[in-house]
């Protein structure tokens, strides 16, 4: 039954409602708190934002049955410390998986995620308007403006003192048919090789957030691998059709500061030598015979503790229960409707200029 279109229907349902519970009955309420004091209007979202994240997260492993299967090194969250965290982008659905691998390594981890994301996604009802509550940052696919966006948020965090653990998809989009054949049009008009199971970093990108970050309090870089085993759920309508996959498996490895290059051209170097061992990372993982990112580098893996698993369960039990209460409230009580109906009106108003840069002025 989960795996189905019903299971699918089901999960991408509570997904949004709950989404929409959290923004209509929590986070919009809040709002007067920025302007009173943004660093603690800051703490606060972020805070919901581990809440809802870790309910999602248990969705996936405890109702659905997803195994997920975590090793390397551990995504550590030093107090006043930030880490870039490169990914390679197989599935428009990588991120919502790469949740259940924070949660296991620590709530902080959770709690200091911010992810680059495009800016259309900022129109979406309840997942557009969360992200741009939770601050992720919105990027045009054009570097002259991207890097114009992306110092005013990262001067934002440090504003409001927050530490950040920002999620970067370094290839700029989701493995496809359509995207891998512009990978391979880049590679033969550059002399590269072609790849297989990666799309070519877009370097430039790259180079300048590292260098940003850099400027900072940047502690490390972390090099995450995402692999699916039998089902890869390319997109939500795989997910609405019940197409779940049966394991997701993320290595992480770490690569403090101090290791890291500092030029422009070393930094792109540097991009283009860990995608090539991705690459050589992937293709052994889908065509060898143990079907694990083990062999590269630690065996460890990241197991979810009973204590951990008993927080999900109360995650679950809390948000599934004060979602259906605020739809029955919507669906009885006349206020609560036309309450709801302005809020999305007034989000929307919003969204057009973006509650993120907002915040970035604020």
């Amino acid at each position: 039954m989960r795996r189905s279109v019903v299971g699918g229907v089901a999960f991408l349902s509570t997904f949004a409602l709950s989404l929409c519970f959290c923004l209509f009955f929590i986070a919009i309420p809040l709002l007067p708190v920025l302007f009173i004091s943004p660093k603690w209007f800051r703490v606060i979202i972020d805070l919901l934002g581990t809440f809802i994240l870790t309910f999602f997260s248990g969705l996936m492993e405890l109702l659905y049955g997803i195994k997920f299967v975590i090793s390397g090194d551990k995504i550590e969250s030093i107090p006043g410390a930030d880490n870039l965290i490169v990914m390679n982008h197989r599935t428009r659905l990588d991120w919502m998986f790469f949740w259940c691998c924070l949660y296991r390594h620590s709530f902080k981890s959770i709690y200091n995620l911010k992810i680059s994301l495009k800016s259309t996604l900022r129109h979406l009802l309840g997942l557009g308007w969360a992200t741009q509550f939770s601050a992720f940052i919105f990027m045009e696919r054009s570097f002259d403006k991207d890097k114009h966006i992306l110092r005013n948020m990262l001067h934002y965090y440090r504003r409001v003192r927050k530490d950040i653990n920002l999620l970067f998809f370094v290839e700029g989009t989701d493995k496809t048919q359509t995207t891998t054949q512009r990978s391979h049009a880049f590679a033969d008009k550059n002399n590269l090789p072609r790849y297989d199971y990666v799309l070519h970093p877009r370097v430039t990108g790259f180079s300048h957030t590292m260098q940003l970050m850099s400027q900072g309090n940047l502690d490390s870089l972390y090099d995450v691998t995402v692999a699916y085993k039998h089902t890869i759920p390319q997109s939500e309508l795989a997910i609405l059709k019940g197409q779940f996959p049966q394991e997701v498996h993320f290595h992480v490895k770490r690569h403090k500061k101090e290791q890291l290059p500092v030029e422009d051209e070393a930094l792109q170097d540097y991009c283009k030598e860990l995608w090539k061992e991705k690459e050589e990372q992937l293709r052994e993982f889908y065509t060898g015979d143990k079907r694990t990112l083990y062999s590269w580098g630690d065996q460890h893996s990241v197991e979810c503790s009973q204590l951990r698993r008993f927080w999900l369960v109360l995650c679950i039990i809390f948000w599934i229960s004060a979602t259906v209460l605020s739809v029955y409230l919507i669906l009885t009580n006349s206020l609560v409707f036309y309450y709801v109906l302005a809020s999305c009106l007034g989000m929307a108003i919003v969204s057009r200029y973006g509650l993120d840069t907002i915040l970035a002025k604020l």
